[in-house]
């Protein structure tokens, strides 16, 4: 019976062990680039969550055309994005012939900014965003 009791109590643990790694990876934090592939010249804001609802909006970022991926940086610090949280974005040539918008109003500088659902990949470890025009 004792060693039943043992073997009981190291499968409750080893089940709390991996409950516990299975939150702390669902919380994993990767950086943030963005890869142009577009003929034009952009200014891009994204809007992204570096910890349970810790939401920012950095911007604007000037990408020359065909430039990247770039890692996105605010004050030095290269930004990160929570796995299980959406990132958003709002670009625009700066020409004004393309943008990027969708239906996700996100205020910043005193500006409304209707933001789109960026489309992320996981690629060496960052989170990368492609915009093609």
């Amino acid at each position: 019976m004792n060693t039943r009791i043992k073997h009981l109590s190291f499968i409750g643990a080893s089940v709390v062990a991996l409950m516990c790694s299975t939150a702390a990876q669902a919380q994993a934090k990767r950086y943030i680039s963005i890869d142009s592939v577009c003929s034009k010249a952009i200014r891009l804001y994204v809007s992204h969550a570096d910890g349970y609802r810790n939401w920012h909006v950095h911007g604007p970022y000037a990408l020359g055309a065909y430039e990247g991926p770039t890692k996105l940086r605010d004050s030095g610090v290269v930004l990160t994005q929570t796995e299980n949280h959406e990132m958003y974005i709002y670009a625009e040539s700066t020409d004004g012939s393309y943008v990027w918008s969708g239906d996700h109003g996100f205020e910043y500088g005193g500006l409304t900014y209707n933001m789109k659902k960026a489309n992320a990949s996981l690629v060496d470890g960052e989170f990368r965003v492609k915009l093609t025009c």
